[in-house]
């Protein structure tokens, strides 16, 4: 299939309608970057896959932002060697995108119309999981060479990928697909097997247990022991004792083992309570006699003399007090007296001066040596007569006031000492009455400790009766449990058996599966190892012609040869890219670190020419190269127009570049040279928001020349 006719509307950098006639030989895109020469391969792209991977996940991109419709809208026409006419549509207006498939005057839309497209174009991707994708690959690696990936196939991607790649275009994809759905189901299907491994030594475990278990019971004898009886007798004993249990009427019962356990789990229960109880009531008797022994002081006689002592402090305080006040009017008449005794002293001082003649007071006659003599007594008078003379406070009302508090302070200390032995036996007592209440309730109505005494002497003999009865039930037990073993045995065998059919049947269930298993891993295998030599032989199919083509572009001065290498590691195929030189055993496999950006280009482009003209089968019978000439140099623009004018006879070649001088260079080189070819030359002039502005053409064909032999 050739393409024939293109129509873009509202896509990328086509807002407006634009129609291509591109049924050429050679279709030549001229024009400057950002004019929209790799929309238009885009377009193309996006007709057959509805995807455009280099640009992202985002389907709205497409869409044109200056679109007049809202949509992006491309047609397709296809033509046949045979001039059979396909056409396929697709639209896309930001929501909801339409396929329409049109051929031989039928139509078919969206998935209908995609199936018969791809058994058109690329049938065996149709048996594949996802069948767009492996036809968007198989055009981005041989038909479709993008611009800005030119190197992606040799450095851009892992050697897996690569692998894988060329896989589908060579196709052995779905051998590799097989292989992958083997192993992922092999994988699911070990997963499983070790399941039932798992399970299968599990039941090989329980019929270990099953048969320990019954050699034990072999060894062991189960005499019949007639326990009815004592059945009978131990539950009434055991109801006589209040503890509450449902009584199991016959020994043989099935749930008789059940019960006697829980009735012996009850009476241990019930023999520690008892015992609890016992300790406790010991402990309360030894705490009454010796509370007995230490009974607390009289605190009523010291309360007395307690009481006659402060009335003692209360009257010496009393008498100190009027003692005080008494001291208090002598101290204040002593005052008075010094004081007269003083004027009277001031007095006499004065008169004797004046005594010479008659009493200056009355003027009297006196007798002045008498008067003179008196006065002087005044004068000489000691004070201090006066304060000998005066009363004292008794001392010895205080002492015996201090003696009396001293004597106070030591009763109410007693008291308070007495007072507290009191109150600590009356907690302790009351603690005693509680725990004797406490011991009251259980029913034995304690009120003493005489009472207290036969309390013990009934829950020891309670204890005995119990632990009594827990041996006999054990014995009873036991008896149960002997009489039950050859109903176990019985149980036992027939599980053993059907553990065993089980076992049985599990192993034989697994050896099936592992020898599933190996015969799976064999056909993975021979999977690998058939597509690993269909990937080789196609390698070696195709090396003369790729050796050809990288020898004509000639990128590299030393490194003159180039293989591509198909490797096998761990079950994965790995492709790889080897140049080397001739003349040295020198090998490079990772060509990036010693080539340049245009000898790595160079080699991409090798590679993809030689994917387009050596595969067997190809979705398109063309080689769209979007400006493949700005990613080399000079020298490799040469070999390369050269390479492709021998193409050109082989596929329809659509290619661009944004250099006029190797548009028109590429125009000359690829003119028709026979009548029923022809090259199309489409110039991009310019771009605004409607579009590119255009001009295509058709290349003049090739003069014929005269040539004059001598």
């Amino acid at each position: 299939m050739k393409i024939k006719q293109l129509d873009i509307s509202g896509f990328r950098a086509f807002a407006t309608s634009f129609s291509f006639d591109l049924a050429a030989d050679a279709v030549i895109l001229v024009g400057a970057n950002g004019t929209g020469k790799t929309s238009l391969f885009d377009a193309i792209l996006w007709a057959l896959t509805g995807r455009i991977a280099r640009i992202g996940p985002t389907a709205s991109s497409v869409v044109s932002m200056y679109s007049e419709s809202g949509e992006a809208y491309v047609r397709l026409e296809l033509e046949s060697s045979d001039h059979q006419v396909v056409t396929l549509s697709r639209r896309f207006d930001g929501t909801r995108e339409t396929f329409q498939f049109e051929s031989n005057g039928s139509s078919t839309r969206d998935d209908l119309g995609r199936a018969q497209m791809l058994n058109t174009l690329w049938p065996q991707a149709l048996v594949t999981d996802e069948p767009i994708n492996a036809l968007s690959v198989a055009l981005t690696r041989s038909v479709y060479l993008q611009q800005d990936l030119v190197r992606e196939f040799v450095e851009g991607i892992t050697p897996g990928d690569r692998f894988n790649a060329l896989s589908e275009l060579v196709g052995t994809g779905r051998m590799t697909e097989l292989q992958t759905q083997l192993e992922r189901a092999k994988k699911g299907w070990t997963a499983a097997t070790n399941n039932l491994s798992a399970e299968s030594d599990e039941v090989l475990r329980r019929v270990n247990r099953l048969e320990a278990e019954l050699a034990e019971l072999s060894r062991m004898t189960s005499p019949t022991i007639p326990i009815t009886d004592e059945w009978d007798q131990w539950w009434s004993e055991l109801a006589a004792e209040g503890i509450a249990q449902a009584k199991v009427p016959d020994p043989s019962a099935v749930d008789a083992s059940a019960a006697i356990d829980t009735a012996i789990k009850q009476l241990s229960a019930t023999g520690r309570r008892l015992e609890r109880l016992r300790e406790e009531a010991e402990v309360l008797a030894v705490e009454i006699e010796r509370a007995k022994a230490t009974l607390p002081p009289d605190t009523s006689a010291l309360r007395s003399r307690v009481a006659l002592a402060e009335e003692a402090v209360q009257q010496a305080r009393g008498e100190l007090v009027i003692a005080e006040q008494r001291a208090a009017e002598e101290r204040r008449a002593l005052v008075e007296r010094r004081e007269t005794i003083e004027e009277l002293r001031s007095l006499a001082r004065l008169a004797v001066r004046h005594l010479d003649g008659p009493c200056p007071v009355c003027g009297q006659e006196h007798d002045i040596e008498a008067t003179r003599a008196r006065l002087q007594r005044f004068i000489e008078a000691p004070s201090d007569a006066i304060e000998r003379s005066s009363p004292l406070i008794s001392t010895e009302i205080a002492v015996a006031l201090e003696h009396r508090e001293k004597e106070l302070l030591t009763l109410q200390a007693e008291l308070a000492a007495a007072a507290d032995l009191q109150k600590q036996y009356e907690v302790a007592e009351g603690d005693r009455q509680k725990r004797l209440a406490e011991l009251a309730a259980t029913g034995s109505g304690l009120t003493s400790g005489e009472e207290l005494a036969q309390e013990i002497l009934r829950l020891q003999q309670q204890l005995i009766r119990i632990s009594q009865l827990r041996s006999r039930g054990e014995s009873l037990a036991l008896a149960i449990a002997r009489a039950g073993e050859s109903a176990r045995r019985i149980e036992l065998e027939k599980q053993l058996s059907a553990s065993r059919k089980q076992l049985d049947h599990a192993r034989a269930n697994l050896q099936a599966r592992v020898r599933t298993g190996d015969l799976a891993q064999a056909v993975i295998d021979q999977l690998r190892s058939a597509g690993s030599r269909l990937v080789a032989s196609q390698l070696d199919a195709i090396q003369p012609l790729l050796q050809r083509i990288y020898g004509r572009v000639d990128p590299h001065p030393t490194l003159r040869s180039v293989r591509l290498m198909s490797t096998f590691t761990r079950g994965r195929g790995q492709l790889a890219t080897e140049v080397s030189d001739l003349e040295m055993p020198q090998i490079a496999v990772a060509p990036g670190a010693f080539l340049s950006s245009s000898q790595s280009n160079a080699l991409a482009v090798s590679i993809f020419l030689t994917l387009n003209l050596g595969l067997p089968f190809i979705p398109l019978s063309a080689a769209l190269l979007d400006d493949p000439l700005q990613s080399l140099d000079d020298v490799n623009l040469l070999g390369l127009i050269d390479l492709l004018k021998r193409t050109k006879d082989r596929r329809q070649l659509v290619l661009s570049t944004h250099d006029h001088r190797f548009g028109q260079l590429l125009a000359r080189k690829l003119r028709p040279i026979e009548v029923a070819q022809r090259t199309r030359l489409i110039e991009f002039k310019s771009w605004d928001r409607l579009g590119p502005a255009i001009e295509q053409s058709d290349v003049a064909a090739q003069r014929e020349t005269l040539l004059v032999v001598a």
